[in-house]
Parts: structure tokens; sequence; C-alpha cells
């Protein structure tokens, strides 16, 4: 019996000075201390792209007439890149314009409802003498009420006409093609003679501000949060530093790799910075998560045995 008991607890305990296989895997997972170093967080590799990337296209088809920038120039918001052949849209503008300014009709029918009225008041009073029959009061009384349908009639007509004008104008527009961000013009995918239908005449980058992109490691999840500052380094000047904002924090990690994705954006008025180039971020400022917000929640809710 002695001989059994003794090993029932050899097998049950480890070797001596060695660890258990899960506690060694979870400390490696997770390191001693999560927080870093006096409280602060790490540098963090990062990657600087355009705050927007836009392919211009024409929401009608044709045959590009001219295009107004080249590639790498800097344009404006609104401001028109490419124009499309519109020689009909311009005619018909012109014809809808003029038939919109027609008020000859409507004058003419407001004469005859004047002068059927005066009638009308007319027959009136003789009818009210007994020196007109009641049948010419009634065609009296008639005319009068054709008179003013038809004025109404020639109102509507030149308030569609009004309308077929600003449908012209429109569609007129549609041929002067404009950016819909202030950038740089990346690439230039058609040219003035070839025609176009869906697919993309040009591609504008927005510079200012840009967008910054960095994986965080999972144990930092509930230190970084929006409206924090950091200070970024680009490769192109790697001793000066900008100030970038932190605008998103991404909910859902990466399992695989235990991270987790942050946007922030960084101020380039100048455009002295490119886009598409790699970077390290330092976090100006730490602030801890609090008690209620739901990343502390979910951490006590983790460490709570």
């Amino acid at each position: 019996m002695r001989v059994i008991g003794v090993l029932c607890l050899s097998l049950a305990l480890p070797a001596w000075g060695e660890a258990p296989a899960a506690a060694s895997e979870y400390g490696a997972a997770v390191p001693a201390d999560p927080y870093g170093v006096d409280g602060e967080l790490p540098a963090l590799d990062c990657l600087i792209s355009p705050g927007k990337v836009v392919n211009i296209s024409s929401p009608v088809p044709g045959v590009i007439d001219r295009l107004h920038v080249e590639r790498g120039d800097l344009i404006e918001s609104a401001a028109p890149v490419a124009e499309l052949e519109s020689e009909i849209e311009k005619a018909t503008l012109a014809l809808a314009l003029t038939r919109a300014q027609m008020v000859a009709e409507s004058e003419g029918e407001r004469v005859n409802v004047n002068f059927d009225q005066l009638q009308q008041e007319r027959f009136v009073k003789l009818s009210a003498r007994n020196m007109v029959a009641q049948r010419e009061r009634d065609e009296a009384q008639r005319s009068m009420q054709l008179s003013r349908w038809r004025l109404q009639q020639s109102e509507e007509l030149r308030r569609v006409r009004q309308h077929e004008y600003l449908l012209a104008e429109a569609q007129l527009k549609q041929k002067h093609i404009q950016s819909p961000i202030s950038g740089r013009v990346v690439d230039v995918f058609r040219h003035a003679g070839e025609y176009v239908d869906e697919e993309p005449i040009l591609q504008v980058a927005q510079l200012d501000p840009l967008r910054v992109e960095v994986i965080v490691p999972m144990h930092l999840y509930g230190r970084v949060e929006a409206g924090m500052t950091a200070s970024v380094y680009p490769e192109v000047t790697p001793t000066q530093a900008y100030e970038a904002k932190v605008t998103l924090v991404d909910p859902v990690g990466d399992a695989a790799s235990g991270t987790f994705g942050v946007r922030l954006e960084l101020a380039n008025p100048q455009g002295q910075l490119p886009a598409g180039m790699k970077c390290a971020l330092n976090f100006a400022t730490v602030t801890m998560a609090t008690a209620d917000s739901p990343a502390a929640t979910g951490l006590a809710t983790v460490q709570e045995p």
C-alpha cells in the first residue's frame, strides 16, 4: 500500500524545476508588464496612406472632348477635370431656353379672359333687364370659363418648359466632370478622343489630411482611445515628429496575430509629406481605460477568477 501511494504522488507532481506546459505557453503569450515601462506605450510601426483615394468616372457615357489635368497636378474640390462631347446637349439647352421664355401664348389667353369677363358682365346686366336671352347669357359664361382654362393651361405649359430647361441644363452639366475632393492626380486612365462608360477616367488622392494605420498588440487594448495624440516619424524624415490624432479604434481584433487596428489623422496642409510610406509611432499621451468604459469592463471581466 505504501508503494502504491508513493507512485501516485510521483505521477501527480511535475519534475523538479519544471513548470506546467500550459502555464509556460501563457507566460510567453502575455508579457510580464503588459502596459509597458513606466506606463508608456511602446513604439510601433505604422503606414501613412492618403486620406481618400477616388476613382473619378463619368455619370453618363460619351467621348472625352478634353482633359484639364495631368498626372501629378494639384486640384481643388469641385474643380473641372474633364469634359465630354456635348454639342447636342448645348443645342438642346438653347432650344429649351427659348421655349421657356415664350410668353406670347399666355399673354394672348390673358387678353381673351379679360374680354370674355367684360362680355359676361355685360350680359348679366342686360339679362337683369330682360334684354337678352338666357341662352346668350349662358354662352357668355361658358366662353369666360373656357378662356380661364386656356390661360391656366398655357401657364402650366410654360412651367413645364421651364422644367425642361432645367433638365437640359442638368444633362449638359453631366458632361462636365468635377473632382469631389482636393488632392493630387495619381493617374490618368483615359485621354481625349476615347469613349468612356463605367470605367474611371482618372484617380485623385487626398493628401490633407493623411491617414495613419497602426497595428497594436491586443494586450494594450483599452489604453488607446479616440482623441489621443501620437508622434509620427515618417521614413523620409525619421528625426522629425508630426502630431497625429486617433480617430478610430477597431472594436474587433485579430485573434490569429493578437492585434487590433488603430487609425489616426495626420494634418498635411502644405503637402510636405507624401502618402504611401512607412513610419514609426509613439503615443504622446497615455490614458487608462475608465472603470465604466467598455474596454475596462471587458478586461475586468477577463481578469475575474
